[in-house]
């Protein structure tokens, strides 16, 4: 009898130790497995395991970082944003001074945004095919707010060359007689160029003053290509003396 009863207890025993196993390692083999699809661009697949994984321990940063990833590689922009956004988060209430996410989290940032912009170029993109061309623009116009990367730019001056001359900006009105009678003569949106999204270095080990160099992320921005003349200077700067040339 005893002998049974010990049997027992051992066998018991086991099974708690294995459901702890198993409770404390759910997952595990997904997360691992999406990650090695991942490394390899299997992308559809990495998404599909890692879900799974997901499920069993949805508390997983990285798994919720890969999975973010894996979707975004195949511009499935709501499913990357939302697990991205859980990732930031996670990691914000896990109380660690040392991120878990494999990337620093100012670059997850910009993942998300890219991730975002992709989505409202292919959304731009659907209401330019629908003629939607207004709805369209203001589509467009928040992408590029977002920061376009250079691939993107490239699909947004293509959207952008689609749409009428009134939306699209080709021609703009300006008053009769402002700037010194030029009327509606001036392309304005042909004046500026385009700064692509990107980081640049700044600061210099030349002087103390000029220290620390560091790398700036910078989104896309427009500037003028030429220089402001006195009649335009004139037009906005009217409190203002101007200036001889």
């Amino acid at each position: 009898m005893r002998q049974v009863l010990g049997s027992m207890a051992v066998f018991c025993l086991f099974i708690a130790w294995g459901a702890a196993v198993y409770a404390a390692g759910a997952g595990d083999q997904e997360f691992s497995k999406g990650e090695s699809l991942l490394k390899n661009k299997q992308y559809a697949e990495a998404r599909s395991v890692l879900e799974v994984g997901i499920q069993k321990d949805p508390s997983n940063i990285q798994a919720h970082f890969n999975l973010a990833e894996a979707c975004r590689a195949l511009e499935a922009w709501i499913c990357a944003e939302d697990h991205y956004e859980t990732a930031l988060d996670l990691d914000a209430k896990s109380g660690r001074t040392t991120s878990y996410l494999p990337k620093t989290k100012a670059k997850v940032w910009r993942l998300r945004e890219e991730t975002t912009a992709w989505r409202l170029l292919h959304e731009a993109k659907a209401l330019v095919a629908a003629g939607k061309m207004k709805q369209a623009q203001e589509t467009l116009e928040s992408a590029h707010e977002m920061g376009l990367t250079t691939e993107q730019q490239v699909l947004h001056q293509q959207l952008q060359a689609k749409l009428p001359r009134s939306l699209s900006g080709a021609k703009k009105q300006v008053p009769a007689g402002a700037s010194g009678g030029m009327g509606e003569a001036e392309n304005l949106d042909l004046q500026m160029v385009l700064v692509p999204a990107g980081t640049f270095t700044r600061g210099s080990t030349l002087g103390d003053d000029e220290k620390p160099v560091r790398q700036i992320y910078l989104n896309a921005f427009r500037i003028d290509k030429y220089e402001v003349t006195v009649g335009q200077y004139a037009r906005y700067a009217t409190e203002m003396e101007e200036p001889p040339d």
